[in-house]
């Protein structure tokens, strides 16, 4: 029995009002579920509508839809306005479905587990890595506290607004995978990041600026090492900036090797929006669209270029398809 699943990430500077025509674009394709994979607020578009707002109205359209909506926050998600609007709209809709209150979702003959976060962060509060335990955290000048009970956490947003602590991190340990991957062969990673690959048409290939140097843009410091997307570093060297151009995999290395150690073959991914739609097996062979594989990584979609995609699971073999709206 073959299980089709729509995938949409990375909205950015997307307008609202493409939201409704990519989703009814999926579903008129056959897609029997939803999976929003990361960067889901929109904040490009704050000047005219704020973050939390259009991460209501995002799920609220996908609620809509009446398919079973999988949503997960990547590296620009605030936690407090961003756990505030999804808990609402899960309570509220039945069909959409905050995979931080479970992370592996069993489908038919097949699992889905997510790894909401990023290891490099825009703004957000949701990361990924290998150093702290998986939990909530506030960030204070004394450095980071858990948050270990319903008391603690509800202080600290209070805490924020008085200047007292300087935000969330909302951090999951990858190493916990080995504990969620119960059969690998069956699981199909859903995460924001790509693990790391190799080769110029991988899905973690991607175009940047770093700063050589610190300087001062717009009478605000910007650090030696601050990254740039390629566009904007592109800009700032045409009026001097000492940025220097970057084009290398930018995977995540903790990330492969989990997955090779548990034999994980099929990730879903996002992103790196320049790699958006490229697929290869995890030794970075590509694989072409509409052929049943059992080993799939794929960076799926990002909604700023207009991209979105279908995955079909079958026989723990999995095809993609590349579309646009």
């Amino acid at each position: 029995m073959a299980t089709l699943y729509g995938i949409l990430s990375d909205f950015h500077r997307t307008s609202p009002t493409t939201i409704n025509r990519a989703l009814e674009s999926l579903k008129t394709a056959g897609a029997q579920y939803l999976i929003l994979n990361g960067d889901l607020t929109g904040e490009q578009n704050a000047h005219k509508i704020p973050p939390p707002q259009y991460l209501d109205y995002l799920l609220k359209a996908a609620a809509d839809t009446n398919l079973e909506t999988y949503a997960q926050f990547g590296s620009h998600e605030e936690f407090f306005s961003s756990e505030e609007v999804i808990r609402q709209k899960s309570r509220l809709y039945g069909n959409i479905i905050h995979i931080s209150s479970q992370q592996t979702i069993k489908i038919n003959d097949h699992y889905l587990l997510f790894l909401p976060g990023s290891d490099v962060n825009s703004g957000g509060e949701y990361t990924l890595g290998t150093d702290l335990p998986s939990g909530v955290y506030l960030r204070t000048n004394k450095g980071l506290q858990q948050i270990e009970s319903k008391e603690h956490y509800a202080t600290c947003q209070q805490l924020i607004q008085n200047k007292q602590a300087q935000g969330m991190l909302h951090y999951e340990n990858t190493n916990d995978l080995k504990v969620h991957a119960t059969d690998p062969e069956k699981t199909i990673l859903i995460c924001h990041i790509p693990p790391l690959s190799s080769g110029k048409l991988a899905i973690d290939r991607a175009q940047f600026g770093v700063a050589k140097e610190s300087f001062t843009l717009d009478k605000r410091p910007i650090h030696a090492g601050s990254i740039f997307p390629y566009p904007t570093a592109r800009d700032l060297i045409g009026y001097g900036a000492p940025i220097e151009m970057k084009d290398e995999n930018v995977g995540n290395k903790e990330l492969s090797d989990i997955m090779q150690t548990l034999g994980i073959t099929k990730a879903i991914c996002g992103h790196i929006h320049e790699a958006s739609q490229r697929a290869h097996d995890t030794q970075s062979n590509p694989i072409p669209q509409h052929t049943y594989t059992p080993s799939l990584l794929w960076n799926a979609s990002c909604m700023d270029k207009s991209r979105i995609g279908l995955l079909t699971v079958q026989d723990n073999q999995v095809s993609y398809q590349n579309s646009t709206f």
